[in-house]
This record gives structure tokens, C-alpha cells and sequence, in this order.
């Protein structure tokens, strides 16, 4: 076993043989057996009579590769719904979320937008949820940043970890505001998760994705304003591997955009913890968002862009505008 992958018996294929086989294998489980195609006769037995009636080297292996595919029959079964076909290749993800032309956030794929505390995040988030929810064909103020319009109305999602009902209405109202509507449409759900135990705040996510998914024809657009509060520890990394894993495949089911939020470590270099490690890793792009005390405004900058070079992203800056009782752009 030391030296070869596979042990196979050919033992003869009469009564003896067939049950010495099988006897061997059920004590050693790592051991293979391999029924030849012969009679059992005096002289159609063993393997020195399946080259004698003319099969060869080649044959003999095409029957250890049909003994390999009934072995791995259920993990080949899974490969093959994985296995690029090119004769049918896959349909280019349509772009959600674009900066200057370049794809930030695709469907299928995730988006993180991070900072410091008090950066801004949650001013820029507004501007892109009202371009995901505003009246079709209408022109306002996303904060330099493209959204794809929503034609089919399908259900935009907003989950808060971090902020109490309270602030998160406050903020709402700036985002219809910008919106240019005075109430939310039937297909924008906006959830206060802060009073939800961590451990069942991603069940509670993911059902209700699920059930909005077919209740509205498709998820446009998701924001989940804090990843970091569905785990016990940024710093798990099992855990963090295991959400940003079922985050990326709830994109991939619903072909939606998951946008994360997720802070910097207070030196202000990297994402926190294991999570920022798999989050920089798996999210298709990463915007960075910035106070700028200088200026008095919000600095956005790409720190990845999958679809592109960051470099090809220009510079955001927006700011609160007294006159119009909003950040702009």
C-alpha cells in the first residue's frame, strides 16, 4: 500500500476464488477485486486464460477503468455538472454594479465595500441601493457609481447587522430621498437583524433570500451591512471559510450580487481577521472607503477588481450637501 494506489485481486473465477475475494475485501476495505469476464471452467478461469483466448494488456485495463467508474460513480456523477462543456459554454454574467465601465459587482460573485468605522460605508451603500430601486428610466445621484436598472422589479434586500431600527429607518429616508420616491416599492425589504442571535442570523438570511427569490422572480441586488456579525469570530477561520463559501454559492443559485461589508483592522492595512483573508481571496472586487478631513468628504477607491485593473476605476468623492439635505456626488 506504500507503493501502489490500488491492490486488486484476480483471483480464479470459480466458487473458491469468488468467495476468497470477497472474503479478503470485507477485511481489508482498501482492497479491490476484479471479476474477470470468463466462464469458470476447468480451462476459462484464471488470468492466464483471458490472455490465452486473445484479450489483451488494453483490454484487461479497460475493465480495471470500468471498475474505477462504478467505485467513484457518485463523486464523477457531481464532477461532471462541474466540468466545462466547451461546446456549451456558460453565459457571461451580466453586470449589476459598474464604476467608469468597469464590472465591480457581477451576478455570481460577491462585493465587498470596507473602511473604517465612520468612513462613509453606509452613505455610499444608500447610493446604491436608490439606483437599485428608483423609478425605471430615471436619472439620480448614485454616488458615481452605475447600478443596472431592476426592469423585471425583482426584490432588492438590505440586512443590517450593526445599526438599531431606529438609525437604519434614518438612513432608509435618505435612500428614498434619493431615490426620488416616497415610499419603498413592494419589492425593496429592508431588515434590522441587530436584536437576532448571531447564530441564527445567516439561517434567517438565507431562508428568506430563498423565499423573496420566488416570491418576486429573482433577487436583483442583496446588502448584508456587517458579515462579520453572522459568525462568533472574524478570526474563525472555519467559520469565516464556511460563510463566504455559502455566500458565493447563494449568488451563483439566485444570479444575484452579494454586497458585504466588512471593516479594516484599526491599522487601516488590511480586512479584519481570517474573514478579510477569505473575503480578499473569493469577492470579485473590493472598494475602500475613506474619510477625507481635509476636503470634508468620502474618498472611494478600488482595491480589486477581478474584470480589470483597480487602476481603471477612478476616484469617488462625495460629500453632505446642506442645500440638498444629502451626501452627492
Amino acid at each position: 500500500s506504500y507503493r501502489f494506489k490500488h491492490i486488486v485481486l484476480l483471483y480464479d473465477v470459480d466458487e473458491t476464488g469468488l468467495s476468497s475475494m470477497e472474503k479478503i475485501c470485507k477485511e481489508y476495505p482498501s482492497i479491490k477485486s476484479l471479476r474477470l469476464p470468463l466462464s469458470g471452467a476447468k480451462n476459462e478461469k484464471d488470468i492466464s486464460d483471458y490472455f490465452k483466448l486473445g484479450n489483451s494488456a488494453k483490454q484487461l485495463m479497460s475493465l480495471f477503468l470500468e471498475m474505477l467508474d462504478k467505485l467513484y460513480e457518485d463523486t464523477l456523477s457531481v464532477l461532471k455538472s462541474c466540468e466545462i462543456n466547451f461546446d456549451k459554454p456558460p453565459i457571461a454574467p451580466e453586470s449589476i454594479i459598474s464604476i467608469n465601465g468597469v464590472n465591480i459587482g457581477t451576478e455570481g460573485n460577491l462585493l465587498c465595500v470596507t473602511g473604517a468605522e465612520g468612513s462613509g460605508k453606509t452613505n455610499y451603500l444608500g447610493g446604491i441601493l436608490s439606483g437599485a430601486i428608483k423609478p425605471l428610466h430615471k436619472e439620480i445621484d448614485t454616488l458615481g457609481t452605475t447600478i443596472k436598472e431592476n426592469l423585471s422589479e425583482k426584490v432588492v434586500l438590505l440586512y443590517d447587522t450593526e445599526q438599531s431600527e431606529f438609525q437604519l429607518y434614518k438612513n432608509l429616508s435618505y435612500i428614498l430621498k434619493r431615490a426620488t420616491i416616497p415610499r419603498p416599492p413592494l419589492h425593496f425589504k429592508a431588515i434590522c437583524l441587530m436584536g437576532i442571535s448571531r447564530n441564527e442570523r445567516l439561517n434567517l438570511i438565507f431562508e428568506s433570500m430563498d423565499n423573496y427569490y420566488y416570491q418576486f422572480g429573482g433577487i436583483h441586488l442583496v446588502v448584508i451591512d456587517g458579515i462579520a456579525d453572522l459568525i462568533a469570530s472574524v478570526n474563525d477561520e472555519a467559520s469565516s471559510v464556511q460563510l463566504i463559501e455559502e455566500l458565493f454559492r447563494m449568488s451563483a443559485i439566485y444570479k444575484t450580487c452579494i454586497v458585504c461589508v466588512l471593516h479594516m483592522t484599526p491599522s487601516g492595512m488590511k480586512l479584519r481577521g481570517h474573514l478579510g483573508s477569505e473575503v480578499q481571496r473569493k469577492a470579485a472586487g473590493i472598494l475602500l472607503v475613506e474619510k477625507d478631513d481635509k476636503n470634508n468628504c468620502s474618498v472611494v477607491k478600488a482595491l480589486k477588481v477581478r474584470d480589470g485593473s483597480p487602476l481603471d476605476v477612478p476616484i469617488i468623492q462625495f460629500g453632505w450637501s446642506t442645500s440638498e439635505g444629502r451626501h452627492v456626488f
